[in-house]
Formats: structure tokens, C-alpha cells, sequence
């Protein structure tokens, strides 16, 4: 359900590396990840908006069926149901300077990544 209504990015991070960076003022309004691989994998991811810490994950076991809302919600098929999913946008992160998304460890280096950013 992640390609359904945008196009999901793969990119990859070792160490503390960024997966995503965005520069200017904005509004995140989700950002969706989960690691690329079709086998559970744990990964630890930190949100820094304006280089201020504002979120870690903790230890997450993930994979691509089950995508992690880190910012905004992702909300799956309903029962399994064949239908995709949808994306509630109620987490308008703001930033003024700078949005960032950490890998902090764990075992996953390659992710699927989607995420809506407006400029404002």
C-alpha cells in the first residue's frame, strides 16, 4: 500500500548516516519508513527537526509489509483486505531551517522511505 498513493524511495544508511535530509521551512506532514527486506529487521531511527533531537524510535523490528509511521500515521487494509491503505497527515512536524532522519542502529542498512513535505 505504500506505492499506492506515492512512489516509495529506497536509500540506503550505515552508521548515523541521514536518510533524509531537507533543507528551508516546511511542514512534514508523514514521513513512512520501514526496511527494505522482505524478513524482519531492527532499526533505530532519530527525527531531528532544526538539528534538535525530537524523536527516537527505540528498537524497531520492521519489514516492508509493516511500515513504521514515525511522523503522521499510516493506517493499513482493514482485515487484510485487498484494498490499500491511507495515510492520516495529523503529524505537520513544522521546521524552520532544517528536517532530518537518522539511522541510530540496529541491522538494517537499506530502507523504503515515503514521506509529503510542504514548504511554507
Amino acid at each position: 500500500s505504500m506505492n499506492y498513493f506515492l512512489n516509495a524511495e529506497t536509500v540506503s544508511a550505515s552508521g548515523t548516516a541521514s536518510l533524509l535530509s531537507a533543507t528551508g521551512a516546511g511542514i512534514c506532514q508523514f514521513f513512512i519508513v520501514s526496511p527494505n527486506t522482505t524478513s524482519n529487521q531492527t532499526a533505530i531511527l532519530e527525527v531531528y527537526c532544526d538539528d534538535v533531537l525530537i524523536l527516537n524510535s527505540g528498537n524497531l523490528t520492521s519489514r516492508t509489509l509493516r511500515p513504521i509511521s514515525l511522523v503522521g500515521e499510516h493506517r493499513g487494509p482493514y482485515n487484510n483486505g485487498s484494498y490499500h491503505g491511507t495515510y492520516l497527515n495529523h503529524g505537520n512536524l513544522k521546521f524552520n531551517n532544517k528536517f532530518e532522519v537518522r539511522r541510530a542502529g540496529g541491522v538494517a542498512t537499506s530502507f523504503l522511505i515515503m514521506y509529503k513535505i510542504i514548504g511554507v
